[in-house]
């Protein structure tokens, strides 16, 4: 279970990012703007494969869909991934949560499991619960009184 900070900081960056394109891209554009990290693919024979060369990254790459990289700010994603979402969100999560690069440990590691975790999760009020629920009911009400069912 989040503690209540990584609750707090998935809250407040699920809002930010929270728009009409999808999570990834909102998330791709908020890093870059809100927190200085360049965002690049690999494994598509593009830039991002040309920085994993020139930084000497190569062989942390064969092993993640997804890693971040303290110096230069960059996040990598594997372009050839079929979920980028997960493994791109769980990277965001040692930025936002302060994480040392340098030393994560399995806590670290769960922890930021779980924050993507969270992000993806759908997050519905109680309005809009109570709004779904008498929607239904209503839906099926009607249906139920029609003439001939």
């Amino acid at each position: 279970m989040l503690d209540q900070f990584a609750k707090k900081e998935a809250a407040a960056f699920r809002a930010a990012v929270t728009t009409k394109r999808t999570l990834l891209d909102s998330s791709i554009n908020y890093m870059k703007t809100m927190r200085g990290w360049e965002t690049a693919y690999f494994n598509d024979g593009g830039a991002g494969d040309k920085l994993l060369e020139s930084h000497g990254l190569r062989g942390i790459a064969i092993r993640n869909k997804a890693f971040a990289v303290k110096g230069p700010r960059i996040i990598f994603i594997d372009r050839t991934a079929k979920n980028k979402v997960h493994p791109y969100l769980h990277e965001v999560a040692h930025i936002v949560l302060k994480h040392d690069f340098d030393a994560l440990t399995p806590e670290n590691e769960a922890e930021a499991n779980q924050f993507a975790s969270y992000l993806l999760r759908s997050h519905f009020n109680k309005s809009q619960i109570f709004a779904f629920a008498a929607t239904l009911a209503l839906s099926v009400s009607l249906v139920l009184h029609i003439p001939g069912i």
